[in-house]
């Protein structure tokens, strides 16, 4: 266990050390309510990857008389659906083409992630446990290589067989009517911009992104709720609390 520490605060290993804190941190928000789970997929404009289409047209014509001519046409047009139909492009254009290349698109982004700095941060953990007894800076550059290549196809396979089961996930809410029931907040509170609620349906649980409306006053935690609605813009159910809401 010692080692195991020692390794993990190496010069060559802190970084992905506190990138692997960094999302425990968030994982740890997100089950306390502070912030939904898949916040970051709405904050890069993204729907758990869901919509983002990467399409690739390349016509090579190569025609030779006396003097060789190549002609390229590169087409690449990145349709990535985001919140309120707009097109993203830089950071969350990218993850959605790597997400996707991953075979995970129905799952949320930060649950990627996730999967792939904690294979990264293993990877190159037992790398320099196992061959860089020596602690070589050259060959610490390595392993970190390897382990970068290799902890992408590490979490492909991992994602890849989870993907039926983020897909029913995804589509719960879609096959089972929830307007009219009612439910608990579970997150700190509900607002305009954020909240969660929980509502159960034959016996089972389901977390669902709740908003009050525009005008609406917050509902904290514990608060039974009415849905309403479902607010297509957002993304989200709109509520209304059922028991007097306690101040903030």
């Amino acid at each position: 266990m010692q080692e195991v520490i020692q390794e993990a605060i190496s010069a060559y290993n802190l970084p992905l050390t506190i990138v692997l804190g960094l999302v425990a941190v968030y994982w740890l928000i997100s089950l306390a309510g502070v912030m939904e789970f898949d916040a970051l997929d709405g904050f890069l404009g993204l729907d758990a990857a869901d919509g983002a289409d990467v399409d690739v047209d390349v016509d090579l014509d190569v025609d030779v008389d006396v003097d060789v001519d190549v002609d390229v046409d590169a087409d690449v047009s990145a349709d990535a659906d985001g919140d309120g139909g707009d097109h993203h492009h830089g950071s969350g254009g990218f993850l959605q083409s790597t997400v996707k290349l991953l075979g995970a698109t129905d799952a949320p982004i930060m649950f990627v992630l996730t999967v792939y700095v904690l294979t990264l941060w293993g990877c190159n953990m037992l790398g320099n446990i196992y061959f860089n007894k020596e602690d070589s800076g050259n060959l610490a550059t390595i392993i970190l290589g390897v382990s970068l290549v290799g902890s992408f196809l590490l979490t492909r396979l991992t994602i890849r067989p989870l993907r039926p089961l983020m897909r029913l996930l995804r589509d719960t809410e879609s096959r089972i009517p929830l307007i009219g029931m009612t439910g608990q907040v579970r997150s700190l509170s509900v607002t305009a911009t954020s909240g969660q609620v929980e509502v159960v349906r034959d016996g089972a649980p389901i977390l669902l992104h709740a908003r009050v409306s525009e005008e609406g006053e917050p509902i904290v935690r514990g608060t039974e709720v009415l849905i309403v609605m479902k607010d297509e813009e957002r993304d989200a159910y709109v509520v209304r609390p059922l028991t007097k809401s306690k101040d903030l």
